[in-house]
């Protein structure tokens, strides 16, 4: 079991010194008022008048004392010890002038029980016990017990004490109240040290119970915020399309997932997806499986062949047994072509003519739980202001009050209804609807939607390119239209220099490594747009991505050094992007540059 903190010690003795501060002020009063209430019998019974100044005087000086402390009550460490010791003196007071109250000692007790200290607590019970068993000798001296007036020279008789006179001797006060008030005492003073000990373990308990609260809930904060991070936070800004999509977990962080993104110029990647889990187990697989599928299908391959891939992938590292259903399209936004895949999850809703249907979809199997899964294409062909709408079943099967689930009809109703608006009120018409369906019932699912209008076809004029072999000839006619094409398109004479550089390696390396001992030609584009210079390669030799091949460090002496590996570094230094897909038969290798 943990302590409390040096600081939670301070806190709890400094509320401690201020509670004890004024209930014992409130006793010394008590003990004054009574004073006042009981002096004629104390001075006749004593003889003295001094006795009971003496004590009126003590407890005038205690309660000046406990002002002054509480005054001060936030100094920790001593001030605990002068409290208690008023308290005990008081109530030690206030004993002697009842004559057997003694069980007035639980009152120290209890509050040094406020301290949650139990050597403090036993020390107070000890010091209390022995006060207890004292009580007669202390009232026998002021002359409580003794009603007939014995008379003693400075001490006291051990007569007395054993046989004692009259009703009362200090023995019988001894047997009859003392000792019973002590037993009594020291039942509850233990009581109370160990209902102290108990406070202080749930104190400890609700202390570290806080703490592990509030690290978990910061650290699925922060995997709230890494998810969401993961995902794309406004839609792409093209003439082509116009896509929103937004995602509503059921708990902090979700299983749900989707994603856009350009495959290259003319190809659009999005898919909506949804991981068979909640919570922060389903969101780490839902990482996983988000970026094995984004980065092999932005790698450019056929989008099956990427998604085989990744399914590989993520099996191979699947211990949960998750799995995860898929809806991807890659829209062609020169054709309108599209090609998708649906492993195992809800068909979309697609507007042609106006009205939404449900899209034809022969489902595979889900993806990420079986190693040798092949997933099929299929296709359909989009025309300008038709409309996909994806989502996930936390849709179509939210329940409202009735227990009924919001449904496909429902969907398709507020679709419907929507006519022209903009695919972003689109989402937020159907959230505001299921939001008013689902009434007071908790969301139980994760809720995500994704809305894509195909609005126009991609009609930027590029160059058409050439077609040389890769040999010196086709070395030299590259480079001559090359220095053409980049001056013609007001390039600066330091970027077309950097280029030339950059295009006579990769020139170089396809003439060695593609075609190995035999022949072939190299296809060559070659773009100045929008600020920047494009130059795609593209050739039917051996599969060779060279991003992969493993740099060389200039640094290093040169019989160290591996073979190659210096041109691709210089390659990756002057570009701004260097990209590489192998689509079909061909290798296709871009440099992008921004024009200085």
């Amino acid at each position: 079991m943990n302590v409390l903190t040096k600081e939670e010690q301070i806190d709890s003795e400094v509320k401690a010194n201020g509670i004890v501060s004024v209930l014992c002020m409130l006793l010394s009063i008590i003990v004054l008022v009574y004073f006042f209430l009981i002096r004629t019998h104390l001075v006749e019974s004593t003889g003295h008048e001094y006795t009971y100044f003496s004590l009126l005087a003590c407890d005038v000086i205690l309660a000046l004392s406990l002002v002054l402390a509480y005054l001060y009550h936030d100094r920790a460490g001593w001030m605990k010890y002068i409290l208690m010791f008023s308290v005990i003196l008081t109530s030690a007071i206030f004993c002697t002038c009842m004559g057997n109250n003694y069980l007035v000692y639980l009152l120290p007790i209890v509050l040094c029980s406020l301290y949650y200290r139990k050597a403090f607590s036993v020390l107070v019970s000890v010091v209390c016990v022995s006060l207890i068993l004292l009580g007669p000798v202390f009232t026998y001296a002021v002359g409580i017990v003794n009603y007939n007036y014995v008379e003693f020279a400075g001490f006291i008789d051990p007569v007395i004490l054993i046989k004692g006179y009259g009703s009362m001797s200090i023995f019988n006060e001894f047997m009859v109240s003392a000792l019973p008030s002590a037993l009594i005492f020291l039942i509850a003073s233990m009581l109370s040290i160990w209902l102290t000990e108990i406070g202080r373990d749930m104190l400890i308990r609700s202390r570290e119970a806080a703490i592990k609260e509030a690290m978990i809930e910061r650290d699925v904060s922060m995997a709230s915020d890494i998810q969401s991070g993961m995902l794309p936070a406004q839609g792409l800004e093209r003439q082509e399309f116009s896509i929103a999509a937004r995602m509503y977990p059921a708990k902090i962080v979700g299983g749900d997932f989707y994603d856009f993104f350009m495959v290259d110029d003319s190809h659009l990647a999005f898919m909506v997806a949804d991981v068979s889990g909640k919570g922060v187990p389903a969101a780490m697989f839902m990482a996983s499986a988000l970026t094995l599928i984004r980065s092999n299908v932005h790698a450019g391959t056929d989008l099956a062949m990427a998604m085989n891939k990744a399914n590989r992938e993520l099996v191979s590292s699947n211990s949960l047994k998750y799995f995860v259903t898929v809806w991807i399209g890659v829209l062609d936004l020169r054709t309108g072509t599209l090609e998708y895949i649906d492993a195992g999850h809800n068909p979309p809703f697609i507007r042609k003519e106006g009205g939404y249907a449900l899209l034809e979809c022969r489902p595979d199997f889900v993806f990420g739980r079986k190693n040798r899964i092949r997933f099929n294409k299929q296709y359909v062909t989009l025309v300008p202001g038709d409309r996909l709408f994806l989502y996930t079943d936390g849709v179509t099967e939210a329940v409202g009050p009735s227990k009924d689930m919001y449904g496909e009809d429902r969907l398709r109703a507020v679709l419907d209804s929507c006519g022209g608006s903009s695919v972003e009120d689109m989402i937020g018409a159907v959230r505001k609807d299921l939001l008013r369906f689902a009434g007071d019932e908790p969301q139980s699912d994760d809720v995500t939607t994704l809305c894509i209008e195909y609005c126009k076809p991609y009609d930027r004029r590029t160059d058409e390119g050439i077609t040389v072999p890769a040999d010196r000839e086709g070395y030299s006619l590259m480079m001559s239209r090359l220095h053409q094409v980049l001056t013609d398109g007001g390039c600066d004479p330091r970027t077309v220099s950097e280029m030339e550089t950059v295009c006579s390696e990769v020139f170089a390396n396809i003439d060695m490594y593609a075609y190995g001992e035999g022949t072939g030609d190299v296809h060559i584009t070659m773009d100045v747009l929008d600020g920047k210079v494009r130059i795609t390669f593209e050739d039917t030799g051996a599969p060779f991505n060279p991003l992969e091949h493993q740099e060389n460090n200039p640094v290093d002496r040169f019989n160290e050094r591996l073979q190659g590996g210096l041109g691709i570094m210089i390659v990756k230094r002057i570009c701004d992007d260097v990209m590489y897909v192998r689509r079909g038969d061909r290798n296709i290798l871009t440099l992008e540059k921004e024009i200085s």
